[in-house]
């Protein structure tokens, strides 16, 4: 690429014949181009986001004076350039000037903008430049600005409350002219807008209210209607702008979503709906009733007491029309007077609405809830009467007592409690006042512990007849029934029940053997073992009573022997109940005891001996012997034979050991066969046969499979070679003989070639004996005549040690086939040499192989040429871990030296036996005795394992049935164990399938075997269905510290199927009853156990005929399997219906056991024998809802056909409880015998207040005058509480720092209190942590009960270090005046303060500034030290000086207390003087402390550098100078003095330079360093 350039045709010519790649392009005028551009690729680029581009001009030539360039941007609104001016000397001529191009922003949409950079014609003194005009350069300003509006938000909301909202609207870019935009609503009955224009100008010296740029708002205000027409969505309309600038005049505004939010819901509002009473002497109140929105058509509102015997309503309809929907209405209700006295009766008045105006039409107005007050009647509430249960580890239970009217006086009630050795209770006394008889009171009853068996005891507290009040004198309140839960089970209990171990050598074990609880009278326990050839126990009874019942006695398991091979054999000890009168542990099952007695006995075939016995050929004879080393269970057999019956024969052939003689020891002869071969020793063997035996551990057993023998022969050819060793010759020549002789005369010549092994250690002279047969003429070659062979020594130059070589006896040579094949031994000569022969192993350190064939190498060499070939053996010294490439080298004279590389192979085992070391042994052979079994150094190595113990269990699904079904798994472990693996299983619920009790066990043979084991469905009598379980890993044991406590997660699954049907059992006889009162029984009991209580009620299918009692009925998992009686009462009606015939029904059962919920009822049938009444039948009269909304159902029926209509109406006493589905039902004469389902359904409360007793009250009113104000009972309704009042604190561990750092945690209540509860908080220890000192939660408010409080835990530093301490938050007892949250205790967190404290010694300068330097006339230094951490115990530091004759340290030691520790003390060191020349001494002073604290025992400082400077210069002096003697033997003397004490001793020399012209007295002086002081005179003689 180039530049680009403006001008003439001719400039470009000239521009295109200089183009260069530099990216430039010379700029030019005729003749002669005088600048250069160098434009950026792709030209000068700016944008309006401020990005910059820069372009350089250099002149062409040396100006002769300065030329200057004046330049500029064409458009400064698009670009602005660095420099205005350009001016180039004849020493810049030729550096190029760069010029920076900067784009300017604007705000109008007006695209990439071209420009020019501007230059004007140079200004000059050369007649060259001046005038010249360079061309003008191009620019383009990108645009960033795109013509737009922006509206924010889009979608709004109105209110028809007048709400309103707003949006704002603004150009994205300056316009060219005026732009407008209409604003309007799409439905004004909704919203209206403001304003309804808005006008943006295209002012551009700054913003205004109408400038462009500046957002304009538009509000848009609902607009209300009395009318509930629901939220209603509509449009604000932005219009197509309005302006000349056509770029804003194309566009679309974007328009604004509005909903308007009705404020209008159709209803009725009826004031007040509670608190309103009226009187039965016919006090009134009122109410009034008004429409909350203008209604579309009139609206008639039904208003109806709910209760006609109480209240009456008037007017009985109100209407509203379109004009008087807003005018409230009065309705007036006046109470009714009854005779009867049923206390302060709630009732409610309801409102029905009607109307073709849907929205009105069927609408239910609020209820209005009335009192109709009534007059009192005194009576006792006791809650609950029944169903209390303790526990005999102290679980409490609790009923309140209250009054039911206000005393004139004090009422006094005593309790007690009918079986004191079951329950107590607390108080035993209330005392109610006319201010506090209306609080219910609670009494605690507590259960009382013992430790018989004895079932769960019911018992009752017992209410004695109030006193005091006249009005409550002789009420007996109700007695509370309470069951007092047992906690104690018969039966005994063992330790340890598995894997006791015995040995066949005695060895024993002991267990022990306690009763699990008290027994009645003494019980006696068997003690047995289930196989008395393995073990015994001892003692064989054990007795307990009711005083040493819980004190474990002790039992001994002593193993029995036997001399069988029998293995490792599991026993069982059993433990059953033997004598005793407590019906309680006669009924205890027997209980086991699993373990195994050691086997000590292996079974084996001993022969001895196994080798090296002889036979002759002339019947020598040998013997062995062959017996058992254990009892056989059957007779074994063992054959023999000899594998050469011509060397030798065996008797006897077969030897047969019995059960009875199995201990005997049997000989086996062995005789020699003569032949008349002339072959050798011949070995043979007597082969031992497999044993053959119906006892498997002897069948085919062959310990011993052969006795190895040698037959010895006569007469064998032979040579004698002698000495064959300990020959020596020298390299200087020195000899050496050996003779050779035949042992036998041949029957032709043989002929002994002889040769020297090495030629250049020795020579040998004949080289070739030839022995003759003769036998009568001997002579130098007879054979029976010695031949003697001389050697003589050979010199080399290698310094190859005492050399070995060999004069090699060839095979001799003859056709006397006895000798041809011999090779007559060698004779082994040491040639003496000084060389030493060694080997050279080169191995890494560390070196590794793996299982897995990983490998490592090493080299080998010999140190010194050998003389003949030297075979190096290789062997691992544990061949199952490492393997050898190759197993041997051979080094020769040639090869001796090259390293020889060896490989070592891991070899893999299935065994996790971890990296195993192994060493790589050497072992040298050659006939070089120097190198022959030469000691070499052995490779050390690891070989990695690869095998990890574990153990695998197949995962299908086991099925097992409840009728004793098994299942099986397998199992099998993953790597070879090195001893006896034993696992034990178990489930993860035994009362559905058990396992084995006796181990399984895996050896190294059978460790890859799948194992089976067997595990059985366990029976209950529970429908429960088919329940899954899972089988695991219990224990696994083993002598192999890899499979020894083996932690395995594996599981099996597995599913029992049940056997078991729930359901009902129901014996009755005639069911008969009578309207006056008879009745008849029957029995209910279920099939089989329940998973949790079952409630089945019991309920009559005519109440007006006969009822049921009692009704529910309960099982639970212990009473399940007992009749209970239900008792059917005839009802009377007061009707002449005849005798009816009515059902009773069992069921359905209610429970958390799906199995039992689920069952339809059983139906009875009976039949009532009438006397003809009228009645209201209720049933049940007892209901139980739940907080969880759980509800329950009653029926109401009339028992005849009524006249007129009949209106039971129902009054819930606490709507805060429960909710009815109706408040009264109305029986028609057409529909009278219709029963009606109320449902009462639970309310939830956040509060803990416990299970809630109340009542649904009916009464009955008609214009039927045998039904009016008949009675009907009420329905007790208890609403079970799921509130349970705590604390929870969120005990996540928490760590603080002595550097301050905190913690914190959170408390909330789980429940809503009554009163404010207030905690209290500290911590255990506060020199390590402090808390927020309290918390306080609140029913309600900022601090509500439910919302989390947060405590904050602060790090308190201390200055000791005592590491990380922990300690925790204590929550003191709570305070409330709500009980249930009144002592409350709740657990703290834990928390960790983090030390900041490190002991330790600080060594300072006393000054400052550390001065180390002492000289040896006595200035001193000065260091302070003192304690980082306070101790524990006084510290003691000791400082020592590592050179005393330099200098003196004091004082030491320093004490530091836990008081004074961070006191610095000061320590003065002083120079000391010596008179040596030793130079500047450095020393160094160090401390260590001793303390009883551990922190700071044996702690050492920094140590401390001090110089002490010399101030001795080692020299001599000399007396005199000048010395003058006589030659008639005058003389003089002067003295020589050292001038500093020397190490050692200094000797000076003295000589004259004329020793003719006098003498020394001495020539030398010896100074030593304890006379360096000293005076030494030397006396000059002249001659």
């Amino acid at each position: 690429a180039g530049g680009w350039r403006e001008g003439s045709m001719r400039d470009r010519a000239v521009a295109m014949s200089v183009h260069r790649a530099v990216l430039c392009l010379l700029f030019a005028v005729p003749v002669l181009s005088q600048s250069i551009y160098n434009l950026p690729a792709g030209g000068v680029v700016t944008s309006e986001t401020g990005t910059t581009s820069t372009f350089s001009i250099v002149l062409t030539t040396m100006p002769t004076a300065d030329v200057t360039f004046n330049l500029r941007a064409s458009d400064p609104g698009e670009g602005v350039i660095s420099a205005s001016q350009l001016v180039f000397t004849s020493a810049n001529f030729n550096t190029p000037q760069s010029i920076t191009v900067t784009g300017v922003q604007d705000a109008v949409d007006d695209g990439d903008i071209s420009y020019f950079i501007e230059f004007d014609a140079a200004i000059t003194t050369d007649a060259t430049y001046n005038g010249y005009k360079p061309s003008n350069v191009p620019a383009v300003n990108k645009d960033d600005d795109v013509a737009g509006v922006t509206v924010t938000p889009t979608t709004i909301t109105t209110t028809e409350l007048g709400g309103s909202a707003t949006y704002t609207v603004v150009l994205n870019t300056q316009p060219l002219a005026d732009v407008v935009i209409n604003i309007a609503s799409s439905d004004t009955t909704e919203g209206t807008v403001s304003p309804t224009s808005l006008t943006f100008t295209s002012g551009v010296n700054g913003a205004g209210a109408n400038h462009w740029s500046t957002p304009q708002t538009v509000t848009v205000t609902g607009v209300d209607d009395l009318i509930a027409d629901g939220n209603i969505a509509y449009t604000i309309t932005n219009s197509q702008p309005v302006s000349t600038d056509a770029k804003y005049a194309a566009l679309t505004v974007s328009d604004v979503s509005a909903t308007n939010t009705d404020n209008d819901t159709p209803g009725v509002s009826v004031t007040p709906t509670t608190g309103l009473t009226t009187t039965e002497q016919g006090g009134t109140t009122g109410f009034s009733v008004v429409l909350n929105t203008q209604p579309a058509a009139d609206v008639t509102i039904a208003v109806v007491s709910n209760d006609l015997t109480e209240g009456t309503v008037s007017p009985a309809s109100l209407t509203f029309t379109s004009t008087t929907w807003s005018t409230a209405q009065f309705v007036t209700v006046t109470g009714v007077q009854d005779a009867i006295q049923d206390g302060n009766v709630v009732y409610t008045v309801s409102t029905t609405t009607s109307s073709t105006d849907t929205k009105y039409n069927g609408l239910n107005p609020t209820t209005v809830t009335l009192t109709n007050m009534d007059d009192d009647t005194a009576g006792v509430t006791v809650t609950p009467t029944s169903g209390l249960v303790t526990t005999e580890a102290g679980g409490t239970a609790s009923f309140t007592v209250v009054l039911n009217s206000q005393p004139v006086n004090d009422v006094t009630i005593d309790m007690t409690v009918s079986d004191t050795t079951e329950g107590s209770i607390t108080p035993t006394q209330l005392v109610f006042t006319s201010t506090n008889w209306n609080t219910a009171r609670s009494v605690a009853v507590h259960g009382v512990d013992d430790s018989v068996q004895d079932g769960d005891i019911p018992y009752t507290v017992v209410t004695q007849p109030a006193t005091g009040d006249a009005a409550y004198v002789g009420i007996n309140p109700a007695d509370v029934a309470v069951v007092n839960t047992d906690n104690d089970v018969a039966g005994m209990t063992l330790a340890p029940t598995t894997n006791l171990v015995t040995t066949e050598a005695g060895g024993t074990q002991t267990f022990t053997v306690v009763l699990n609880s008290q027994p009645t009278a003494d019980v006696t326990i068997n003690l047995q073992s289930g196989d008395l050839t393995e073990v015994t126990v001892s003692p064989a009874q054990l007795t307990f009573s009711s005083a040493n019942w819980n004190t474990a006695q002790q039992a001994t398991a002593k193993g029995v022997n036997d001399l069988i091979d029998d293995g490792d054999v599991a026993f069982t000890i059993i433990a059953t109940i033997g004598s005793t009168l407590d019906a309680t542990y006669q009924k205890v099952s027997p209980s086991t005891i699993t373990g195994t007695n050691t086997d000590d006995d292996t079974a084996s075939i001993n022969v001895t001996p196994t080798s090296g016995l002889v036979t002759t050929e002339v019947g020598g004879t040998a013997t062995f012997s062959i017996s058992l080393a254990t009892e056989p269970t059957s007779n074994v057999q063992i054959s023999l034979t000899s594998d050469d019956t011509s060397e030798g024969t065996v008797l006897p052939t077969s030897i047969t050991f019995l059960t009875s003689t199995w201990g005997n020891i049997v000989t086996v002869t062995v005789t020699g066969q003569q032949d008349a071969i002339d072959d050798g020793d011949i070995p043979y063997n007597i082969l031992i046969q497999p044993a053959i035996s119906a006892d498997p551990k002897y069948n085919n057993l062959n310990t011993v499979p052969k006795v190895s023998l040698t037959n010895t022969d006569d007469d064998t050819a032979g040579i004698t070679v002698a000495p064959t060793s300990g020959l020596v010759v020298t390299e200087a020549g020195g000899t050496a003989t050996f003779t050779v002789a035949l042992h036998t005369q041949p029957i032709a010549d043989v002929t002994v070639s002889l040769t020297s092994s090495d030629t250049t250690e020795g020579t040998i002279s004949p080289s070739q004996i030839v022995f003759t047969p003769g036998a009568s003429t001997p002579g130098a070659n007879q054979w029976s005549t010695p031949n003697t062979v001389t050697i003589t020594g050979q010199n080399d130059n290698v310094a190859d040690g005492n050399q070995l070589f060999n004069i090699v006896t060839a095979t001799l040579a003859s056709t006397d086939p006895k000798y041809n094949t011999i090779n007559p031994p060698d004779v082994q000569v040491t040639c003496i040499d000084d060389d030493t022969a060694g080997v050279v192993v080169t191995a890494a350190a560390g070196l590794t192989t793996t299982e897995m064939g990983g490998t490592a190498t090493y080299t080998v060499r010999l140190q010194s040429e050998p003389t003949a070939d030297v075979t190096i053996t290789i062997a691992s010294n544990d061949t199952t871990e490492a393997a050898i490439s190759p197993a041997t080298l051979v080094f020769t004279s040639a090869n001796w030296a090259a390293p020889a590389l060896v490989t070592i192979t891991g070899v893999d085992d299935t065994i996790d036996d971890g990296p195993v070391p192994y060493i790589i042994q050497h072992t040298a052979a050659s006939t070089d005795t120097n190198y022959n079994t030469i000691s070499i150094a052995g490779v050390q190595g690891t070989n990695l394992d690869d095998d990890t113990a574990g153990i695998s269990m197949s995962n299908a699904t086991i099925i097992t049935t409840e009728a004793g079904g098994v299942g099986t798994f397998t199992v099998w472990l993953n790597s070879q164990p090195t001893d006896v693996v034993n696992i034990m299983f178990t489930t993860n619920d035994s009362t559905e399938a058990s396992v084995p009790t006796v181990a399984t066990v895996f050896t190294a043979s059978n460790w890859q075997t799948h194992t089976t084991v067997t595990v059985t469905g366990v029976d209950d009598s529970y429908d429960d269905g088919d329940i899954p379980y899972l089988v695991s890993i219990l224990s696994v044991t083993s002598n192999d510290a890899k499979y020894s406590g083996l932690a395995v997660l594996n599981t099996v699954p597995g599913i029992n199927t049940d056997n078991d049907t729930a359901g009902l059992t129901v014996v009755n006889s005639t069911m008969v009853t009578t309207e006056a009162g008879s009745s008849v029984t029957f029995t209910v009991q279920l099939n089989t156990v329940p998973l949790a209580d079952v409630t089945v009620g019991i309920t009559s299918g005519d109440h007006t005929e006969g009822t049921v009692s009692p009704t529910p009925l309960l099982f639970t998992s212990l009473t399940w399997s007992t009749p209970q009686q239900v008792t059917v009462t005839g009802v009377d009606d007061f009707i002449a219906d005849g005798n009816v015939t009515y059902n009773i029904f069992v069921g359905a059962p209610t429970g958390a056991d799906p199995a039992y919920s689920l069952l339809a009822p059983y139906l009875l049938s009976c039949v009532n024998l009438d006397d003809d009444s009228e009645s209201v039948t209720v049933a049940p009269l007892q209901i139980t809802t739940t907080e969880a909304g759980g509800s329950a159902t009653f029926t109401v029926a009339i028992g005849s056909q009524p006249t007129n209509d009949v209106i039971v109406n129902l009054t819930n006493t606490d709507t805060n409880e429960c909710t009815l589905s109706d408040s009264s039902v109305i029986f028609t004469p057409g529909s009278w015998d219709t029963v009606r389902t109320i449902t009462a359904t639970g309310v939830q409360d956040p509060v803990d207040d416990g299970d809630v007793k109340f009542l649904i009250i009916t009464s009955v009113m008609s214009s039927d005058p045998a039904y009016n104000q008949v009675s009907a009972a009420d329905v007790e309704v208890t609403n079970i509480d799921d509130d349970t009042a705590a604390i929870d604190v969120v005990l996540t561990p928490l760590i603080t720092s002595e550097s301050g750092q905190s913690a914190t945690f959170t408390v909330v209540l789980r429940t809503q209190p009554t009163a404010d509860v207030v905690l209290s908080l500290s911590t255990n220890d506060s020199t390590e942590g402090t808390v927020t000192p309290s918390l306080t939660f609140t029913p309600g408010g900022a601090k509500q009960w439910s919302i989390p409080q947060t405590a904050t835990v602060t790090g308190v530093d201390d200055l000791v270090e005592d590491g990380d301490v922990t300690y925790q938050v204590i929550f003191g007892t709570t305070t409330s005046a709500d009980p249930k949250y009144a002592a409350i205790t709740p657990v703290g967190p834990v928390v960790v303060n983090q030390d900041n404290d490190v002991a330790g010694l600080t060594v300072a300068p006393a000054s400052g500034v550390w001065n180390t330097i002492v000289d040896e006339s006595g200035t001193s230094t000065y260091f302070t030290m003192v304690l980082n951490t306070e101790p524990a115990a006084d510290v003691t530091v000791t400082l020592t000086l590592n050179n005393t004759a330099e200098a003196l340290l004091t004082p030491s030691p320093l004490t530091f207390t836990p008081t004074t520790w961070k006191v610095p003390q000061t320590v003065t060191v002083t120079g000391l003087d010596d008179y040596v020349a030793d130079g500047d001494i450095i020393i160094a002073a160090t401390s260590l402390a001793s303390s009883s604290d551990p922190v700071y025992a044996g702690l050492s400082g920094a140590p401390v550098l001090i110089i002490n400077k010399d101030n001795d210069k080692a020299g001599m002096t000399i007396s005199s100078h000048n010395l003058t003697t006589t030659e008639g033997g005058g003389s003089d003397t002067f003295n020589v003095q050292l001038t500093s004490q020397p190490l050692f001793n200094v000797v000076v020399q003295l000589t004259l330079t004329n020793p003719s012209e006098g003498n020394l007295s001495t020539t030398s002086l010896t100074l030593t360093p304890s006379t360096w002081n000293l005076t030494n005179a030397v006396t000059v003689t002249g001659t």
